[in-house]
């Protein structure tokens, strides 16, 4: 009999091999504020980008709340009036 698999169940982190063929950069969550929608991820080369809810895309349905301290995520980023920001995020 096959296991199943759970879709509840984040996906396993890239390998640095697997990271080469991401279309998204690969980062840490460093910082989330839940209550005004704000966070900070670390990406990897050491550079501290932010990102704000309402202007991010959370993909594959998660909300902010999913989101940890310490999650590695794959993201992309843009200029805005305001300097750099993350545009979307990837749970893995």
């Amino acid at each position: 009999m096959a296991e199943e698999k759970d879709d509840n169940l984040p996906e396993a982190p890239p390998t640095a091999e697997e990271e080469k063929k991401l279309p998204f950069y690969v980062g840490t969550i460093v910082r989330v504020n839940y209550a005004n929608g704000t966070g900070v991820l670390r990406t990897g080369n050491g550079r501290d980008v932010r990102f704000v809810a309402p202007f991010v895309d959370i993909l594959d349905g998660r909300k902010l709340r999913d989101l940890t301290e310490g999650m590695q995520v794959g993201f992309d980023v843009g200029w805005t009036s305001r300097g750099l920001r993350v545009t979307k995020i990837k749970m893995f």
